[in-house]
């Protein structure tokens, strides 16, 4: 995102998996989400300024 020739933000996105554990080892997926997150350029330093996590969809046996 740009300001005259200042950059001062982007967008980034992409989708996320989330599994359970046992004992530290992946047991299976559960859920894939989406996500987008707005980063803005305060004094030269990256900061995300928002994170929007969507999409929640739970993971069926056939497609681990």
């Amino acid at each position: 995102m740009r300001r005259g020739n200042d950059v001062y933000g982007a967008i980034v996105s992409g989708d996320h998996e989330f599994y359970s554990t046992k004992a530290g080892n992946i047991v299976n997926k559960t859920f894939r989400s989406s996500f987008t997150h707005l980063l803005l350029l305060k004094d030269g330093i990256w900061k995300i300024a928002r994170i929007y996590s969507y999409d929640h969809q739970r993971v069926v046996e056939t497609e681990k």
